[in-house]
């Protein structure tokens, strides 16, 4: 991951997932704004099993030409887009399927951070959707950014953090505090999720007294019973006030009724907010 050292910051490695989609191509151009102020090498990897509309019987290397071109002309593209000279682009392309791909050149690559445009329930059951995503969560154990098919960026200065249980909330938010990506005062909101537990049987987690770890961001608490933060109300209310979802990858059940296909994000509203899963 991308940390800050005083004005600099340590270059990232970062994985943009395509299928050449438009919901794609948003989640692109999302993470250049995302990492703008970050010196960064972005890989673009597309995969064979998204060319639905190309001739089986082609040969391997005719297919693998025609897909790096479509991702060089898409790469071009970024670059006229990007204001930092430090943002770096290589094409990728693999004949393998989409989790044994992204696990061979997150290895390969030492990637910082995955990014996957995520569609809408029923958007096309050709793009990257929702069971895809949560697929490379479970098995790819790396920070991901999952860019909604509606997301406009804008700058991450406030963010929810929902979880269930996590054993220290204090590193967990030190980590976010210090990604890159954020600004440098962002907010923080920590909210619990406690189920059919009543609130006041719940154990002290700490949360309530915590204060920010450095001078730089600001830390709130909340709580809130988990089949409230997954109403239509809620989400949309989450989507209106915050700039990001961020998620522990060990969060299992968070994590699934947000990317799962069976749910998508955001599937019964438009979705506009990114999610970052952040990993160990």
């Amino acid at each position: 991951m991308a940390i800050k050292t005083g004005l600099d910051f340590i270059p990232m490695n970062v994985l943009i997932l395509t299928d050449l989609s438009q919901v794609a191509k948003n989640a692109a151009e999302f993470a250049l704004q995302f990492l703008r102020n970050t010196p960064v090498k972005f890989y673009l990897l597309n995969i064979g099993q998204f060319h639905t509309e190309e001739d089986p019987q082609l040969p391997v290397s005719e297919r693998m030409a025609r897909a790096l071109l479509k991702i060089d002309l898409r790469i071009l593209e970024l670059k006229k887009l990007t204001t930092n000279p430090d943002h770096q682009f290589e094409a990728l392309y693999s004949e393998n399927d989409l989790v044994t791909a992204t696990r061979r050149y997150t290895d390969a690559k030492k990637i910082d951070l995955i990014v996957m445009g995520a569609a809408n329930k029923g958007f096309s059951p050709y793009t990257i959707v929702g069971n895809q995503t949560y697929e490379i969560l479970q098995k790819i154990k790396c920070n991901l950014l999952a860019v909604a098919e509606g997301s406009e960026f804008r700058k991450i200065e406030k963010l929810i953090f929902p979880y269930t249980y996590i054993p220290s909330l204090d590193e967990t938010i030190r980590k976010l505090e210090n990604f890159s990506a954020f600004e440098k005062n962002v907010e923080i909101n920590v909210m619990e999720i406690f189920g059919q537990t009543n609130e006041e049987e719940i154990l002290p987690t700490g949360a309530d007294t915590m204060v920010a770890t450095n001078n730089t961001s600001r830390i709130k608490h909340l709580k809130m019973r988990d089949l409230e933060i997954f109403s239509i109300s809620q989400l949309q209310k989450i989507q209106d006030d915050f700039d990001l979802i961020a998620l522990m990858g060990k969060d299992i059940t968070l994590c699934y009724k947000l990317l799962h296909n069976k749910y998508g994000i955001f599937s019964t509203i438009s979705g506009k907010l990114p999610i970052f899963i952040l990993h160990d």
